[in-house]
This record gives C-alpha cells, structure tokens and sequence, in this order.
C-alpha cells in the first residue's frame, strides 16, 4: 500500500464517506514531535470541518477520520480531505473501507 511521497510536508486524498468508511495513519520518523492540521471540503468546495492530530516523535497515530473532533461533518459526504504537517515530515496512509473490502486511497 502506498505511502505518501517522500519528503513532502503536504497532501491530499479523495474521500468517500456516503458508501465507506477513510481510515489513516501518520507516521513521525522525527526526534521532535509533530501535528497534521487536517482540511474537509465537500465535493462542490464546501468546507465540512477540519481536525488537528498530534503525532509524537518517533510514533505513528491512526483512526478515522470522521471519528476526528472537527470532522464529524464528513459523515455521508464525498470530497477532498488536505493534510499538512506542522514539522515539514508527512508519512501518511490512507485506506477505505466498504461493504465489499477495503482498498488503498493515494495521498497526492
């Protein structure tokens, strides 16, 4: 399953959460740690919530995203979900689950 690129401090997936569910996980490789400020917007460009996910150094955080504070907004939506991390360094991951498996989502 693929990664984010390397060396990159931003990203962006295309959520559907009206049939699925969008899981991720953020890895810190870094000694320091790190927040991913996380942005929601409907597929017309309305803005349906936005989230903070702290991830401590040398660690990795994983969830969903609707279950963020902030982004419960999602929920019977599709759309694009940004990601920018606060220390330059963004792993992330991000799969979808529905009523027939679950599939990789890429993170451009």
């Amino acid at each position: 399953m693929p990664l984010s690129a390397q060396n990159t401090s931003a990203g962006t997936l295309l959520f559907d959460e009206v049939s699925a569910n969008t899981a991720f996980a953020f890895a810190n490789p870094l000694a320091q740690a790190g927040t991913i400020a996380i942005a929601a917007y409907q597929s017309d460009g309305t803005g349906v919530g936005s989230a903070t996910v702290a991830v401590p150094a040398r660690s990795r955080v994983t969830g969903y995203l609707r279950s963020l504070s902030g982004l419960a907004g999602i929920s019977g939506t599709r759309g694009i979900a940004t990601f920018t991390a606060s220390n330059g360094v963004l792993y992330a991951l991000a799969l979808r689950f529905g009523p027939s498996g679950f599939e990789s989502i890429p993170i451009i």
